[in-house]
């Protein structure tokens, strides 16, 4: 995860939520793809295997080929966590600047 960490910095373009990439002419910049996952991957951290996987078949079950939003999956990974996840997803997906991992992972 270091190494994703720091090749994701070396991009640049981090310090954009991802949730508001710029439009559509940025919707596949660095922040969507790096930062986003990253954002799972703290989640992941967060929630614990069991819940995390639960969440995953969950959100296909439940919208598999839908059209659906992040409000959507923040809601359903709350639910399925039973954990307020507010803070994780305003500061992973809508702070202007990059979290640092070592703050949200132990």
């Amino acid at each position: 995860m270091d190494d994703l960490v720091d090749s994701a910095q070396f991009y640049g373009g981090l310090d954009v939520p991802p949730t508001d990439p710029g439009g559509p002419d940025n919707l596949f910049d660095a922040t969507v793809y790096f930062r986003g996952g990253l954002t799972m991957y703290v989640l992941h951290d967060e929630i614990g295997d069991d819940a995390f996987f639960e969440l995953l078949s969950t959100w296909v079950e439940r919208y598999g080929g839908e059209s659906v939003t992040t409000a959507d999956f923040e809601a359903l990974a709350s639910e399925v966590s039973g954990k307020d996840l507010t803070e994780l997803f305003d500061t992973w997906l809508r702070s202007d600047e990059l979290p640092r991992l070592e703050d949200w992972v132990g």
